[in-house]
């Protein structure tokens, strides 16, 4: 039987992973076996975020990582050493307290004590500091030395913060830590008379992107060494106005800083905020109720240049300009339009009535993330659904409006959750035709993939028709496929002469299935065919509905698919010669049922067809003709096609 004792170290090492430093902590006191497995594996019990503040009787540090978060206290007392434990985790908040004077004897402190668990946690942290803290509070020089000297010797840390330091401390402790891997550093000195540190040329200096030194003066030409900051506070004992310029020159070159802010010493009768007196200074109040002179550089047309002065301090700063947008020349705006999708015009219109009047009044030419627009008209509701099928993720919007006794109730899906909303006064058709109009009008100059139309109501009932054919009438639609779910010709016709036809590629007609509304069987194909847009058409369906003109009428279209009763014979062979009197034509499908029982009389006609089976799998038959037309006898599809006779298998028949 396998116990915890005899697991591989790779199933080990995933369990002390999984339970966190403190947890390992206590395995290692179970014993010799698990402390020899720990030690052998060095699980990575990385923490993230180390403080340590150093008193004179005690030393306190806390840890906090993303599984738990726990506090040590080492406190002097005459046995030796008191330690006190407090542990947060997703299991609770555990408080131990241990006397271990008497184990280690007298001669163990709280100092030594500190470092024996110091080292311990160490040579187990194998990732990154995040943040590293050390404050050196109300204790001897001796002992800040002491503790600074018994830090490890290496320690990679993003973010560093040394508090309460002297010069030396500094230099001796931020020199451990990897300067490739620091980018944040901030040291805060002890004395309130600021000594000089000599750091500007440590490799921590010249790779940090942020640096704050507080009670300091940084020697060797401090205004020389800042420009490859991003941010710098410190203290210099005397600043000019010509070293105010010389900064204002190094942030206009700069393109890394973008904040320095200097304390100085200067004497009272040379304080800059006193003295300074430059017309285009600009005074006013801070929000903390503080007097405040301040200057305005511009670098670039959106970018500025701030110099603020206040008592003791001088404050740079790279800012974006403010831009108000309702002050922008008509020109700029429909640049700015043209450059946001649908959606974000959608919102631009809620934030002011500028704007929504602008919009309305000017519609952009939309780069539209929107691929398709559908209406399912019903008759006491209307659903409008907005789809993005081209996003990472597939985005849809869709709003029902329905017929409430208020008047209309809107319904829609916000961060997965229903939301309603009832507009009071209104019909539901009203408040459906006003949003749509919006989406129209928006979509107007530009190209909508797929709009897909389904009339789920009596022709009677026209109220909604007759609303969308209005808006049509006034901003025509610019779409490249129409589907189209309809009762009679009259529905068609109030909607395809109202979209572009340069645009427009490919229609759908498809009788609406409802049998309790009387649907007209036949489309009037003379009317349809009348239009521009089925005369410049790419390809024509027509599904469920008979169609009143012969098959050889339909000509214009390149593609034609037609659901019909029965084909006769005397058809196909008057749609060969149409296909040969009108090169455009590449392909007509006619869908019946009745093929099958045809297959008699066109084998008397064409011959023994040539079976084979494509890559999709199904059985196809085909003839083929001598002007490169194939003629596909398919389930029930009889399908032709206008193909190079280069395609046409090498044992085929070919027909004269």
């Amino acid at each position: 039987m396998a116990t915890l004792l005899t697991l591989p170290n790779n199933a080990m090492q995933n369990i002390y992973e999984y339970c966190g430093y403190v947890a390992v902590q206590c395995l290692r006191k179970t014993c010799r076996t698990l402390r020899q497995s720990i030690a052998l594996i060095q699980p990575n019990l990385s923490i993230d975020m180390l403080q340590v503040t150093l008193n004179a009787d005690s030393i306190t540090c806390s840890f906090d990582s993303s599984l738990e978060s726990f506090l040590l206290k080492f406190d002097k007392n005459d046995a030796g050493c008191i330690v006190k434990m407090i542990h947060e985790s997703s299991e609770g908040r555990v408080v131990k307290q241990v006397d271990i004077g008497p184990i280690l004897g007298q001669e163990t402190n709280y100092f030594d004590a500190f470092f024996v668990d110091f080292d311990v946690f160490w040579s187990q942290q194998i990732g990154i500091l995040k943040f590293f803290q050390v404050g050196l509070y109300n204790c001897s020089s001796e002992m800040k030395n002491a503790f600074c000297e018994r830090l490890p010797r290496r320690i990679q840390a993003i973010k560093v913060n040394l508090r309460e330091f002297g010069a030396q401390n500094v230099l001796r402790t931020l020199s451990i830590f990897d300067a490739e891997i620091l980018k944040t550093w901030c040291v805060v000195g002890a004395s309130q008379n600021p000594e000089f540190l000599e750091i500007v040329d440590f490799p921590q200096w010249r790779h940090a992107d942020c640096v704050t030194v507080e009670n300091f003066y940084v020697n060797g030409g401090l205004l020389k060494n800042i420009s490859h900051f991003k941010t710098f506070e410190g203290r210099v004992q005397r600043l000019t106005l010509e070293n105010v310029e010389a900064l204002r020159r190094i942030f206009q070159q700069s393109q890394r800083f973008k904040t320095c802010q200097l304390h100085y010493d200067n004497p009272e009768n040379e304080n800059l905020f006193t003295t300074i007196a430059d017309p285009d200074l600009f005074n006013d109040i801070d929000p903390n109720g503080h007097q405040r002179k301040r200057l305005f550089y511009r670098r670039t047309p959106s970018k500025i240049l701030s110099i603020l002065f206040q008592l003791n301090h001088v404050k740079f700063e790279k800012s974006q300009k403010m831009v108000d947008w309702t002050s922008l020349i008509d020109e700029v705006f429909v640049k700015l339009l043209e450059n946001c999708n649908f959606e974000a015009i959608l919102t631009l219109r809620k934030v002011c009535t500028h704007f929504r009047n602008f919009i309305d009044d000017t519609p952009p030419p939309l780069k539209t993330s929107l691929d398709w627009l559908v209406l399912n008209v019903n008759p006491e509701s209307v659903k409008i659904t907005l789809t993005n099928v081209g996003s990472l993720f597939h985005e849809q919007c869709a709003v029902d409006y329905l017929k409430s006794d208020g008047g209309c109730l809107v319904a829609w899906k916000e961060h997965y959750q229903w939301r309603t909303k009832t507009v009071g006064g209104e019909r539901w058709v009203t408040v459906a035709l006003r949003d749509l109009e919006i989406y129209m009008r928006l979509l107007g100059r530009s190209i909508l993939p797929h709009l897909s139309i389904h009339y789920y109501f009596s022709p009677e009932e026209n109220e909604f028709q007759e609303g969308f054919h209005r808006i049509l009438k006034d901003s025509p639609f610019r779409v490249e496929d129409l589907d189209l779910n309809i009762s009679n010709t009259e529905q068609l016709l109030q909607i395809l002469p109202y979209v572009t036809p340069e645009v427009l590629r490919q229609v759908t007609v498809a009788r609406q299935q409802m049998i309790e509304f009387h649907v007209e069987p036949v489309l009037d194909m003379d009317k349809v065919m009348a239009l521009e847009q089925v005369r410049k058409l790419e390809e024509l369906r027509i599904r469920g509905f008979e169609v009143s003109k012969p098959i050889r009428g339909f000509y214009y279209p390149a593609r034609v698919v037609l659901q019909v009763k029965d084909v006769t014979l005397k058809e196909i062979l008057e749609l060969r010669e149409d296909f040969n009197r009108h090169p455009h034509l590449t392909r007509f499908v006619f869908d019946c049922d009745k093929i099958y029982s045809y297959e008699v009389s066109w084998l008397q006609e064409f011959g023994p067809l040539y079976e084979d089976t494509p890559e999709e799998g199904y059985n196809r038959r085909r003839w083929f003709f001598r002007d490169g037309i194939q003629l596909e006898f398919s389930q029930n599809m009889l399908i032709f096609t206008r193909i190079s006779t280069s395609t046409v298998p090498n044992n085929a028949i070919i027909i004269e």
